[in-house]
């Protein structure tokens, strides 16, 4: 017998977990086993890094749904440059930039 499409729908889990706010001096660089953290105003090699899903991709920061928000967080510039040097694809310099007006 045919499922409905009700049927179908799993369920999405999300699990989040909270990290006491007395272990965090400032901002904690989000790869897995670094210490590395920072106050004030972000240092020049430092990342943000932001991931979210989107029926829409949307490229302003400030159309992104709340409950879209998948991971808010920064990186160091060892990790900033380990992502990007050996666990991302090659996409070259000029589409790293930002669009030309767009500043």
């Amino acid at each position: 017998m045919p499922m409905n499409r009700h049927e179908r729908r799993r369920a999405k889990v999300l699990e989040r977990k909270n990290i006491p706010m007395e272990k965090i001096a400032g901002h904690l660089c989000a790869w897995d086993g670094c210490e590395r953290t920072f106050q004030g105003e972000m240092p020049r090699g430092w990342s943000f890094m932001l991931l979210y899903w989107s029926k829409w991709p949307s490229l302003e920061f400030w159309d992104i749904p709340p409950n879209d928000g998948l991971r808010d967080a920064v990186l160091c510039p060892e990790h900033t440059k380990q992502l990007d040097g050996n666990l991302l694809k090659d996409i070259g310099q000029d589409l790293m930039r930002p669009p030309i007006g767009s500043a």
